[in-house]
């Protein structure tokens, strides 16, 4: 399970870093968290990084998009028009602050 961190450590992490990594490179943010989905599912739930910008896709090329909570978890509602059937791929990135966006997290959409 993915620790949350408050706003104000994150704010500190960057603060020191310069967000930066070691090698003096933008820091990459950590893919978000995302739970099972099912195919009859009103919307999506995940964790992240406490106040990281989550974006979700969907199939069809429909997107939406969300802030962590100050708890670590986020949802967004599956956008209207877009139905979910068994093995739909659902994706996210987070985009935390001070870093660049994350890689893609994958899940299959389930019975």
């Amino acid at each position: 399970m993915t620790t949350a961190m408050t706003r104000r450590e994150i704010d500190r992490e960057y603060d020191e870093s310069g967000g930066r990594d070691e090698k003096g490179k933008t820091a990459q943010s950590e893919p978000p968290k995302i739970n099972t989905v099912k195919n009859k599912d009103l919307f999506i739930t995940g964790y992240g990084v406490a106040g990281a910008a989550i974006t979700v896709f969907f199939p069809g090329g429909h997107t939406a998009g969300t802030v962590v909570t100050g708890y670590g978890d986020w949802q967004v509602n599956i956008p209207a028009g877009v139905k979910l059937t068994p093995n739909n791929i659902i994706s996210a990135v987070q985009t935390e602050h001070g870093k660049t966006q994350s890689i893609k997290t994958e899940t299959k959409v389930t019975n």
